[in-house]
């Protein structure tokens, strides 16, 4: 199947995947691409935090191997990261516009940055927490993730209903003399942060490789005849496991409508 005919029915393209509908690869990296028939574009995968998701940024010009720190461009600047996939020819990501870089390897003076950016955190995290308590704030500080450049400090955090959280914004913000955010993220999104396993004994599916939450009901589990008992169908996260739509074959919803 040639790139016209796959984009024209929103699938993919020979043996690549993606397609337009995917914003996947086509020959020359993606239909609708300004990149020539065969291109390649080196790129690497890197991951930030240790985070179990791996970002990709065009290497061109580096030949990195998994476990090299290198500094990498994001939308929020400069950042340090870990190499997880080494540099190759890619066609998926050839045609791909504003694809961010790797700056470089990561030099001695930004390895001394990266261990005291990750000290400062654990402190402002301590910090923060602290209070928190002390403001009997009804509110749970997951992490806190200060910029490369040091100008922005955010604080990550989930709660029941809205936190009037102004003074401690203005305390922290005189503490460490930077610009602070606080962020609120649900359930799902903190188990994503801190990671960890599943029953099934592998990374959570979150961690790894899911770039979105799909909604999951009750149903998916009833139809796949398995347990109704919440702790046996629920995650770390203590909502339903995301795994239950993978085997969902909506066997109900198509009986009902015939």
């Amino acid at each position: 199947m040639g790139c016209a005919s796959a984009c024209g029915l929103g699938g993919s393209c020979g043996l690549t995947g993606g397609g337009c509908a995917s914003g996947g690869s086509c020959g020359a990296g993606g239909c609708g691409s300004d990149a020539p028939a065969g291109a390649l574009r080196d790129v690497v995968g890197v991951t930030f935090n240790n985070s179990a998701k791996t970002y990709y940024h065009d290497s061109t010009g580096l030949a990195l191997e998994q476990g090299e720190p290198v500094v990498v461009e994001t939308d929020r600047g400069e950042a340090f990261a870990v190499v997880v996939q080494p540099t190759g020819p890619s066609r998926k990501f050839a045609g791909v516009k504003g694809l961010k870089r790797v700056l470089r390897r990561a030099n001695a003076r930004d390895l001394a940055a990266s261990a005291g950016k990750k000290q400062r955190e654990e402190e402002a995290l301590r910090f923060c927490q602290a209070r928190v308590r002390q403001r009997r704030l009804d509110m749970k500080l997951v992490h806190a993730e200060e910029d490369f450049d040091r100008k922005k400090l955010t604080f990550v955090f989930t709660a029941e209903a809205r936190v009037d959280f102004r003074d401690l914004v203005k305390e922290l913000a005189h503490q460490f003399r930077s610009r602070i955010e606080m962020r609120q993220i649900g359930p799902r999104d903190e188990a994503k942060v801190l990671g960890g396993y599943g029953d099934c004994g592998r990374p959570l599916c979150c961690t790894t490789f899911l770039k979105e939450f799909a909604p999951i009901s009750i149903r998916m589990a009833r139809r796949q005849g398995l347990s109704l008992n919440p702790t046996k169908i629920s995650g770390r996260c203590g909502r339903l496991k995301c795994c239950l739509k993978y085997e969902d074959t909506g066997d109900e919803r198509r009986r009902g409508a015939a």
